[in-house]
């Protein structure tokens, strides 16, 4: 191997080791299907086809086995969540996780779905359950969308070797269920990138004798001697990288916003900790912790005591409730714990706070 191809291997080598954003925008079309009774009117806010895919994530959140190659095997493969039970059985390996609420659900949505047809009416004007999804990636100049035979596993190189390193611990595959772009091959070959089943995004070479296909595309020339090759491979190697960076900021942003609405949402429990909102977002317990730091400043127990004494600030500006009613409210396990937080952060009792005319909202003061 040539030194060039070496330091062109070594770009893409850099490339496959760099993960996208960890979680995509949203991971679950409703996050809280299982732990939460879903009502008529909200499924009625989805369009025919989305319900579909709200019925079938149920399933899929305990390994659902489906049809290799359909839209739902399609669509959960790309979820970092979803992982297919290795018992084929749905009966057996499936059926029997889901709980109660889930099974209610589950009989809810199929209702719904009952009486779009029997309206026939598809609720065009409804959500999709697309519409809060990210594009997979943005795809590199020289790549080009493929059309492969289906249900295709192939091994992913670095180089077109079958010597050359292989990423994801030496298991790097690409499906061909899933989106594959190809910007052509080089001794038999190909050079191919996609996104992998954690939400980043793999480029490298397939053996072209180990596809079913026979795909027409442009011969890569490496070895020869060509100036521009590369720049052009160092180019899409910092595009990727940059592109990556990019994703996983809008990725952690979003998921940071999310996590706060669950603190929000969640804040009158004095029990409410990290693991339970991880739990609810379906995403692990070190990575709420270090979200919230990141992007706050803050460790999650003093972000969720700023946030609870911002909910007792409304109650005691737009209330008369008591301080023991609004210490519960605001998820304060004690009424002791409410006045040391509070005195904390405004250096007076809530007795004194209320009672001065600038903290109300008509007292005339311009704040």
């Amino acid at each position: 191997m040539s030194m060039k191809k070496r330091l062109i291997c070594a770009l893409l080598a850099a490339a496959l080791l760099l993960p996208a954003g960890a979680l995509a925008a949203r991971q679950y079309i409703i996050p809280d299907s299982n732990t939460r009774s879903l009502t008529k009117a909200e499924l009625w806010e989805w369009n025919y086809e989305s319900l579909g895919f709200i019925l079938n994530e149920i399933f899929a959140r305990h390994g659902y086995n489906f049809i290799p190659g359909e839209k739902y095997d399609n669509y959960f493969s790309r979820m970092p969540w979803y992982t297919p039970n290795a018992d084929p059985d749905n009966q057996r390996a499936c059926y029997s996780k889901l709980s109660r609420t889930e099974w209610n659900n589950e009989h809810l949505v199929k209702e719904v779905i009952h009486e779009m047809r029997a309206l026939k009416t598809k609720n065009s004007g409804g959500k999709n359950y697309l519409d809060d999804m990210e594009d997979s990636f943005d795809v590199l100049s020289g790549f080009m969308y493929v059309t492969m035979k289906p249900n295709q596993k192939l091994s992913v190189y670095s180089a077109p070797d079958a010597a050359s390193y292989r990423g994801a611990k030496g298991k790097a595959l690409v499906s061909t269920n899933g989106a594959v772009y190809a910007a052509g091959f080089e001794n038999g070959w190909m050079l191919v990138m996609y996104e992998t089943n954690n939400g980043g995004v793999r480029v490298g070479y397939v053996d072209g004798g180990k596809m079913k296909d026979h795909l027409t595309l442009p011969q890569l020339k490496m070895d020869e001697p060509y100036p521009a090759a590369l720049e052009i491979l160092l180019e899409m190697a910092l595009a990727l990288m940059a592109q990556i960076e990019t994703k996983k900021q809008r990725g952690n942003e979003s998921l940071y916003e999310k996590i706060l609405s669950e603190m929000a949402r969640l804040i009158a429990d004095p029990g409410l900790n990290a693991a339970r909102v991880a739990s609810e977002l379906g995403c692990s317990e070190k990575y709420v912790y270090r979200l919230v730091k990141d992007w706050s400043g803050r460790s999650f127990g003093d972000s969720l005591e700023s946030m609870r004494v911002a909910k007792t600030e409304e109650y005691l500006r737009h209330t008369e409730m008591s301080n023991e009613q609004i210490a519960k409210s605001a998820g304060f396990a004690s009424l002791s714990t409410f006045y040391r937080a509070f005195r904390k952060a405004h250096g007076v009792t809530p007795a004194v706070w209320r009672a001065s005319p600038a903290n109300h909202p008509n007292s005339g003061s311009m704040r």
